[in-house]
């Protein structure tokens, strides 16, 4: 992986919410996977202006601030900084009936005297993009060779990419383009929220809240890096305050570095993994992709069942077809040691066995945090209920079908046993139980947080979530047998531990590396300041 510099001097970073602190804020315990860092005073002092909005002074600060980032305990925030950079604004038309004429009245109400380059419209949505000052280019219509199409036909310094139909809001260009005064920084992401006006019909206005937490590329409220299958290394963590989400959702907005991105294209034959394929790309050669989610875009709701199942089987799909184009072995959820071995132990029907495994690991994570308890149990106990989580966003799709086919078999061995008057073993009830549970709980979980205002009852939430994630279970299946790979179904096991170390001061300090076994896995702190 190519090596970078530093954060550039005048950038600000805040610390991940998640962060907690000990020893008069001379030790930080956070990330994922978990680790504790032992600051410097002077390291210290740099942190407590960072936290009230002073940016980083020299290069020794941005060495800390980019060492803390890279760890997962800190974002980087641009405060005001606008860097010297030409950029261009290229809006993806995909034929859908006053979805571009949304995207250019708001663009040309937000930036006036903006030039648009438009790809893909045609005939009467080509004469109006002209009418609004657009550069027109007709073909191709949608997709990644679209965007490819963007990125050859630019000159400018960034180019921002935006599908016709999306609304963009105040500053969601400005808070972009500020990261790029980090000159590792290669790719930013905006947010996209559903802007959801109150579709005909209760099921429609079902399938369009569903759809919102299940598909639309919302990364959710917190920044967080871009990450290859959303798996770490071992000089990239990520933030604990950020929930692991779907690495598998498209992105489509961002704003690229057009001399970062190079040689790479997104690759039409990958259809709308293509874009990921691309920010992956630029992550393994050591660039930094971030998710920014101040930036802000609207979206049209997907208020119709047929295409929203479409977008589930979709998102499951391109796993396998990434997969064989990057020869994952492992594309699967990333587990720790400990997490992936209390698993198995728990689908072998030992969930005493499993819940010890866990305690100890969890016990030896606290005890090799070199910060009180108070401190780190809680951290520890979030990563057990993030590592929960993954399992159970794992089981939900590209596990969906053995999960089920486990579950109705149980269920009839235990009740052939009940009807013989047979002993049923209790670690049987409880694997059984606990899986079905995590094909259930998640749905009526996210009911009551994701719902908002839409007229959805429980059961039809839960309803459309099980049916979405039959239709995603089915596509990574279909796309498996398709790309000749299993890769989708095989967990990364990390087997490293948690860190527990100073943060060294100057860009040429040395990294700390542990090696001890922890519930949440490897790591290295990147100590370059």
């Amino acid at each position: 992986m190519a090596s970078r510099s530093p954060l550039t001097p005048g950038l600000g970073v805040r610390l991940d919410r998640a962060v907690r602190l000990a020893d008069e804020g001379h030790v930080l315990v956070g990330g994922d996977p978990i680790r504790s860092v032992r600051l410097t005073s002077r390291q210290v002092s740099g942190v407590i202006r960072w936290v009230s909005g002073a940016p980083t002074r020299d290069l020794d600060e941005a060495a800390t601030a980019d060492a803390l980032v890279r760890a997962g305990l800190a974002h980087p925030r641009p405060i005001g900084v606008r860097p010297d950079l030409t950029v261009d604004v290229v809006v993806i038309d995909r034929g859908a009936a006053g979805g571009l004429i949304a995207t250019l009245d708001r663009l040309e109400r937000l930036h006036p005297g903006l030039e648009p380059i438009v790809v893909g419209a045609t005939g009467p949505a080509a004469r109006t993009a002209r009418a609004h000052g657009a550069r027109v280019l007709p073909v191709p219509v949608g997709g990644a060779a679209a965007r490819a199409l963007a990125l050859t036909v630019s000159d400018a310094d960034l180019v921002a990419l935006i599908d016709a139909g999306q609304v963009p809001m105040p500053g969601w260009l400005e808070t972009c383009v500020g990261h790029f005064a980090d000159p590792g920084v290669a790719a930013v992401l905006p947010r996209v929220l559903v802007d959801r006006p109150v579709p005909a019909g209760a099921g429609a206005a079902a399938v369009a809240a569903v759809a919102a937490a299940r598909v639309v590329p919302d990364r959710g409220p917190d920044p967080a890096p871009v990450l290859p299958w959303g798996h770490t290394a071992p000089d990239r963590a990520r933030p604990a305050g950020a929930a692991p989400g779907d690495p598998l959702r498209p992105a489509t907005s961002l704003v690229l570095r057009r001399d970062a991105v190079g040689e790479l294209r997104p690759d039409p034959s990958l259809g709308v993994a293509a874009e990921l394929e691309l920010l992956w790309g630029l992550v393994d050669r050591g660039a930094s992709v971030r998710y920014e989610p101040r930036a802000r875009i609207q979206a049209r709701p997907l208020d119709d069942l047929g295409g929203y199942l479409r977008s589930c089987a979709e998102i499951g799909v391109r796993g396998a077809a990434l997969a064989r184009r990057r020869g994952a072995r492992a594309a699967g959820p990333e587990l720790s040691r400990t997490g992936a071995t209390a698993l198995a132990l728990l689908v072998a029907g030992r969930p005493l066995s499993a819940l010890t495994c866990v305690a100890v690991g969890g016990g030896a994570a606290v005890a090799t945090l070199a910060a009180p308890p108070s401190r780190t149990a809680p951290a520890v106990g979030g990563a057990v209920v993030r590592e929960a989580g993954v399992i159970s966003s794992a089981l939900r799709g590209a596990w969906w079908p053995p999960a089920v086919a486990a579950v109705a078999a149980g269920s009839a061995g235990i009740a052939r046993d009940l009807g013989r008057g047979r002993r049923v073993r209790r670690g049987r009830v409880v694997a059984v139980a606990a899986v079905a549970s995590a094909l259930v709980v998640p749905h009526l979980t996210s009911w009551r947080t994701s719902c908002g205002t839409a007229p959805v009852d429980p059961l039809t939430w839960t309803a459309l979530g099980i049916a979405g994630d039959a239709a995603r279970g089915a596509g990574v299946w279909w796309g498996m047998v398709r790309s000749r790979t299993v890769a989708p179904l095989v967990p990364r096991v990390r087997v490293a531990g948690p860190i527990a170390g100073p943060l060294g001061e100057g860009p040429a300090a040395e990294r700390v590396e542990g090696d001890s076994m922890s519930l949440v896995g490897p790591g290295r702190v990147p100590s370059r300041g």
